[in-house]
């Protein structure tokens, strides 16, 4: 599990961040003079004068605390004597000292890169120390290509329309515990229900006009009753969905809610899609949601894509988290730059436990990817087409791989 403070964001090399002082360290020296007068000559004595003392009222040397921590299996050593972790994660150092910390791998597991006072997912990183600071490393296990690859699904049937929802279906989720597909629809606040077939169940209203923002893209089933639901403004909240819903209140004193990354300067580019990962051993659970990105194309200048995740509360309470006070969010790779060559932006989002891998669709691309969940690390991709606008994506109850898209259609894949 990776621990981190607000948003933590391992690096590429081109991304890397240190801390360095390049005019070194400058002690303080001290240099005393002494001046010999001899009036007159020979052997006397009469004249000479006493050189006094000069003051040198010194302050002792500050210094600071470097702490290393690691997430996964891994050694963590300096340039100088102080840190070898493993056995010592903790020293003091001169204020001014400049540190090289080297991350090194142990069997099975790869270095994925620094967060903390270190960034980048180069193997060393280079501070100075000027306060105290926490570093932490982080290595994963090495992952095998998973025996299930999207690039073997095959489109079913031709799309085909939703009823009701008319236009701007953009979110999709299996609720296994309804054994019925909800739709989400983008600026309207509506939850919109089907059976297994898809034939249309009802509408679910979120109240608007308070805390939560109007235009709902992805949501995801988190086990039980839950439904987590991603906003454009980059928050998503917890609603209780059973049979008999059908109004949810969009107050924060009413339904949990989370703040997971800063207002988007395109408030178009937000957070698209959500997915739900389920508790692993001793992992906590946890909601993955990616904003949305894109590239400009008259400038050329991309708008960043971003995947991260929270780890779900044992105990969730009404009211708001947020990623810059109290809650941890993470971002487990840089996804512009590890998924950047593949799609140009992320429009939907589901998770796969029969491969523990994030399967991300592209509206622009006309594409969906399966990555790992830690790494970002690409297994297999699959071209999509039929549609004019892959919105969103989740696993049906038989693994197929249901794909909606705007206005208001339904494709169906299937291993």
């Amino acid at each position: 599990m990776l621990n981190s403070i607000m948003v933590n964001r391992p690096n590429t090399p081109n991304t890397q961040r240190f801390i360095t002082n390049k005019l070194g360290t400058i002690g303080p020296v001290l240099f005393s003079t002494c001046l010999l007068i001899a009036c007159g000559g020979g052997a006397s004595d009469q004249g000479s004068a006493n050189n006094k003392p000069q003051d040198t009222n010194t302050s002792p040397q500050q210094s600071y605390t470097l702490t290393v921590n690691r997430t996964g299996s891994g050694l963590v050593s300096t340039n100088v004597s102080g840190i070898e972790c493993g056995d010592t994660c903790e020293s003091s150092f001169d204020a001014n000292t400049e540190i090289t910390l080297t991350a090194s791998t142990l069997s099975g597991y790869t270095f994925v890169g620094w967060t903390g006072a270190c960034f980048g997912s180069s193997e060393t990183c280079t501070l100075t120390i000027n306060q105290d600071l926490d570093v932490n490393a982080v290595f994963v296990e090495q992952v095998q290509t998973p025996s299930i690859l999207i690039e073997n699904y095959r489109a079913a049937s031709e799309p085909f329309r939703l009823t009701n929802i008319n236009a701007n279906a953009s979110g999709i989720t299996w609720h296994s515990d309804l054994s019925q597909y909800l739709v989400v629809k983008n600026r309207a606040a509506k939850i919109y229900r089907y059976d297994q077939q898809f034939n249309y169940l009802g509408v679910i209203n979120i109240t608007k006009d308070v805390d939560i923002d109007d235009d709902t893209e992805g949501l995801t089933y988190a086990g039980g009753e839950q439904v987590f639901v991603v906003t454009e403004a980059n928050y998503a909240h917890r609603f209780l969905i059973n049979n008999d819903v059908e109004t949810l209140s969009g107050q924060y004193q009413q339904v949990p809610s989370f703040r997971l990354l800063p207002t988007p300067a395109d408030s178009n580019k937000g957070l698209e899609a959500t997915a739900y990962r389920p508790a692993i051993d001793d992992m906590p659970a946890r909601i993955y949601a990616c904003q949305e990105g894109t590239n400009d194309s008259e400038t050329n200048k991309p708008v960043e894509m971003r995947v991260v995740y929270f780890e779900v509360p044992t105990e969730i309470t009404t009211g708001l988290l947020s990623y810059d006070s109290t809650l941890t969010v993470h971002e487990p790779f840089i996804a512009l730059s590890t998924l950047g060559d593949d799609i140009e932006d992320c429009a939907g989002m589901a998770y796969d436990p029969r491969t523990d891998n994030l399967i991300i669709v592209s509206e622009q691309s006309s594409k969906a990817i399966q990555v790992d969940v830690n790494t970002g690390e690409i297994f297999s991709r699959l071209s999509l087409q039929g549609a004019p606008q892959y919105e969103g994506v989740t696993l049906g109850p038989n693994n197929e791989l249901i794909l909606v898209s705007e206005p208001d259609l339904i494709h169906v894949f299937t291993l």
